[in-house]
């Protein structure tokens, strides 16, 4: 018997995106398929677009009231009637062989609970692929992603009996699939599959928001899971945004102190990158020698 795969779409407004997003579901090689638009109570009226298709495939349902995307996913988790449970974002898309692809390999591999692949994605007119690597024997998924290794929802495949164990962290407002792959990986087998399948679609001002609460909570979770170095380097990458973004001060304090919470596996290059952003000659001269005393204090020691 052939496999049901449900596509779980969640979406706030966007009602153009949202077209484009469905338009690609139906235009898979794979048929066996229904489509669940979550709306997380947009203000745009969007059972016009639904209507406009005319496809009982297509299933619609409007939240109550407003939650978010980790929200809406786990309504249409529940609401759905696949065997396989696949997610794309509003704004994003499958090629045309996204699910017959997935399934197949599904099919082959009656062991594996997940599946997720590479990227295109497309900012404005320029567009690049990110393939992510294969991940390391008894890696955390959570330091594989910090080591720049993207796993986007948009390529996730789950088989639908793993989230009675698993589902969407709704308290969280960063960092949503990350947490939610980790967590994952401690229960389920979640495999890279190659290729690529899915386009997502990032703005042009595509700038990095700085959340500190959400981020403690974030870290509150799956701290303990990150090494030494990768937490050095999200630290430290959450400043620049923070110091780029005109944060609070107490915000870019936080950030700061935490990449520097490690100094002795701080690099020169990332000591120099954290400390000498926007500053004058004469400042990065006064850090680098900071640096080396610091160094040489820790050799003694």
């Amino acid at each position: 018997m052939e496999a049901f795969a449900s596509i779980v779409i969640p979406v706030f407004n966007r009602k153009e995106e949202l077209k484009r997003s469905i338009i690609s579901c139906l235009k898979q090689t794979y048929q066996k398929i229904e489509i669940l638009v979550v709306d997380d109570h947009s203000d745009e009226n969007l059972n016009d677009i639904i209507t406009q298709f005319g496809d009982s495939r297509i299933k619609y349902y409007r939240l109550s009231e407003k939650g978010n995307a980790n929200v809406a996913r786990n309504k249409g988790i529940e609401l759905s009637t696949g065997e396989f449970i696949f997610f794309l974002d509003s704004d994003d898309e499958y090629l045309s062989n996204h699910i017959e692809r997935y399934i197949n390999h599904f099919k082959i591999t009656p062991e594996v609970d997940g599946l997720f692949s590479a990227i295109k994605i497309k900012t404005g007119q320029s567009e690049r692929v990110s393939q992510p690597k294969k991940r390391k024997n008894n890696q955390s998924l959570i330091n594989y992603i910090l080591e720049g290794n993207i796993v986007s929802t948009p390529t996730l495949a789950i088989r639908k009996h793993c989230f009675a164990l698993v589902k969407f962290d709704p308290s969280l407002a960063r960092h949503q699939e990350w947490d939610f792959t980790q967590r994952f990986t401690e229960h389920y087998d979640l495999q890279m599959l190659k290729g690529l399948s899915v386009i997502v679609n990032w703005p042009e001002k595509n700038t990095r928001v700085v959340n500190l609460e959400a981020t403690k909570r974030f870290m509150s979770k799956h701290r303990a899971k990150i090494s030494g170095l990768n937490y050095i380097k999200y630290n430290r990458n959450m400043y620049l945004s923070a110091v780029r973004g005109n944060k609070e001060p107490h915000v870019k304090q936080y950030f700061l102190m935490e990449a520097l919470s490690k100094f002795q596996l701080i690099t020169r290059a990332e000591y120099f990158t954290i400390h000498t952003v926007g500053q004058s000659v004469l400042k990065k001269v006064f850090y680098a020698l900071r640096y080396y005393l610091f160094k040489m204090q820790l050799i003694k020691n």
